[in-house]
């Protein structure tokens, strides 16, 4: 069956719109017309959480759905979600923190590199256009530049690091996923990654249909609506995938209207495994309760070498992806309400 991440979105959001005029829609009603199948839906109305892949669009593309039902009686929110630390599963999670955009040096005074410090300070030092890191070529030679004295590798790079990171979150901040510094690959190539998140953003028509002015004050950012430390908050994350650290920043906006709450993350940069993702949550209310909906889409930087290898980097991103619904909804509970 296809499954189409557009469809799903779609059905949903406009679903959602409706339920701010009309009579609350029955769960199944809304179900029906996602990407989730008959026994899924099933298993959905029985309290069930349910996942099921998305169609990929691009063989760099991973995703994945989550439904499930909030019985009635119980308060759904995602007000954890808008200001909560970021979602991520102990067995990948190696450090985060909030990023303050009034104080944005001063935010990133805890990140190091963790782990295995010394030896990729040295792939830093040394770093050149391909896909073990995902820099630009002045980044690169940023990194090329430094001198370190001997003993002070590892301080030297990761106070480069952190000057780097604060300086995507600047031009992040100011011109939006036109801000996003593409990546120096081999041959003189480079990705767009900010025009994969924007591309992304602009085909959800449902989100535009039910949310317009939510959808173009993100399309839009930073010249939109949102209120920073309202709708807008920052963080800074490090995991670790294949024995390396993988530095990720995020922003996450949030909106309401009425009884339903949505709330977009955009990981508008990883250091190397990913490029950028985006995920979108929404509850609406129905005759049985709140029904959550999750969808979660990472693009990586790409499959190479032979194809075990290639089939365990896949394998690894989708545990990934299916940790951080985990971790969303048991540590969080958001599926059970309060």
């Amino acid at each position: 069956m296809s499954r189409n991440l557009g469809l799903f979105l779609c059905a949903l959001l406009l679903a959602v719109a409706a339920t701010s005029a009309e009579a609350q829609p029955r769960a199944a009603e809304i179900l029906s017309g996602t990407i989730f199948g008959g026994d899924e839906i099933d298993r959905v109305l029985a309290g069930k959480k349910v996942t099921t892949p998305v169609r990929e669009v691009s063989k760099r593309e991973l995703g994945i759905g989550l439904a499930c039902l909030i019985p009635a009686g119980k308060q759904a929110s995602l007000a954890v979600l808008r200001h909560g630390d970021p979602i991520m599963p102990e067995k990948y999670r190696d450090g985060s923190g909030p990023i303050d955009i009034e104080a944005l040096d001063a935010s990133f005074a805890a990140l190091d590199i963790g782990k295995g410090a010394k030896d990729e300070a040295e792939r830093l030092l040394s770093v050149e256009p391909g896909y073990e890191f995902n820099l630009s070529k002045s980044e690169m030679a940023s990194f090329n530049a430094l001198r370190p004295a001997k003993g002070q590798e590892v301080a030297t790079v990761e106070a480069q690091l952190r000057r780097v990171f604060a300086e995507r979150v600047r031009a992040y901040r100011a011109e939006g996923t036109a801000g996003i510094a593409g990546f120096a690959r081999e041959d003189g190539e480079s990705s767009a990654p900010g025009d994969e998140l924007q591309k992304t953003t602009e085909g959800l028509d449902g989100f535009r249909k039910a949310f317009p002015e939510f959808h173009k004050a993100t399309l839009d950012y930073p010249r939109g609506s949102l209120k920073e430390r309202r709708q807008v908050f920052w963080f800074w994350t490090r995991i670790r995938v294949l024995g390396r650290p993988v530095f990720m920043l995020q922003q996450r906006l949030a909106a309401e209207k009425g009884p339903v709450e949505m709330v977009v993350e955009r990981q508008f940069y990883a250091s190397h495994f990913l490029d950028v993702g985006q995920t979108v949550t929404a509850i609406l209310p129905v005759q049985e309760g709140t029904l959550l909906f999750h969808v979660h889409r990472t693009w990586v930087d790409r499959w190479t070498g032979p194809g075990m290898v290639v089939g365990a980097k896949r394998k690894v991103g989708n545990e990934l992806i299916e940790s951080q619904l985990t971790s969303m909804t048991n540590k969080l509970r958001l599926c059970e309400g309060q």
